[in-house]
């Protein structure tokens, strides 16, 4: 009985000790600091590119995206879809490019980029809400580290730019990209295209060359989420289940012994 005790007892540890070192191991997220983004080819792991070689200027549109400190009436916010695939995304980078009137120029006071769950084909509620300072030399293409944001679960989502400026020296708009990815871009511009949501085009036309605008120029780097195994199928559920048979065994042998 006592050697088969023993065994039973070193068992179990060397179960345990595998058990927590195999959970030690599990990677975890992982930040990219933003100081070092220059321009776009600075993202570390674009998983969306609606940037690279398809943002032509004057061809694509640009749609006004504006945060008026100055005049609150004239503010308006527009979004682009993309898709997370499984197993998910620790966002660690956005790009994204626009165009400045000249009255602007180094005027801007913020950078204001919002990620939105899908809410049926529109932007939803709120996942992630952040806030860079422009300079001089990103008030048209801008470069962020997005590691303050959560994991993004497989899905669809959306991503909302505007630029804070005193709109009564100029404006901002975000330019167009030549993809056709989902749904076409949405517009929140309260006083000039209602209340809700609406598709970019005749009905909330912000366009500033005018016309429809399916996507916009930005690109998102991510890396994918870590795959933690369930407790059912994972090491957890192998450890019980070597427990749970190292039990059942040491039964049956203190049974035999004392029958």
């Amino acid at each position: 009985m006592g050697i088969a005790y023993k065994r039973l007892v070193l068992g179990t540890f060397l179960v345990l000790l595998a058990v927590t070192t195999s959970f030690a191991l599990v990677p975890g997220g992982a930040s990219v600091s933003g100081s070092g983004f220059q321009d776009l080819e600075d993202l570390p792991n674009i998983q969306w590119d609606q940037a690279t070689d398809v943002c032509p200027f004057g061809d694509a549109g640009c749609l006004f995206s504006d945060d008026c400190f100055d005049a609150p009436e004239f503010t308006g916010i527009v979004a682009d879809d993309f898709s997370v695939p499984a197993p998910g995304w620790l966002l660690d980078g956005i790009f994204i490019a626009g165009a400045r009137s000249s009255g602007v120029h180094g005027l801007m006071t913020s950078a204001n980029y919002f990620i939105y769950a899908d809410g049926g084909g529109i932007p939803g509620d709120v996942v992630c809400a952040l806030t860079a300072v422009p300079t001089d030399t990103s008030d048209q293409t801008h470069l962020f580290d997005t590691s303050a944001c959560p994991l993004l679960t497989p899905g669809g989502y959306w991503i909302g730019f505007n630029m804070t400026v005193p709109c009564d020296a100029g404006f901002w708009c975000w330019q167009g990209s030549a993809t056709t990815n989902g749904f076409g871009a949405q517009v929140l511009d309260v006083n000039y295209c209602g209340p809700d949501w609406v598709p970019q085009g005749p009905g909330c036309d912000e366009d500033l060359v005018g016309g429809f605008i399916q996507d916009l120029c930005f690109a998102i780097s991510a890396q994918d989420a870590p795959t933690i195994p369930t407790p059912a199928t994972g090491k957890v559920g192998v450890a019980i289940l070597l427990l749970l048979m190292m039990a059942a065994t040491f039964y049956f042998l203190r049974r035999r012994q004392t029958a």
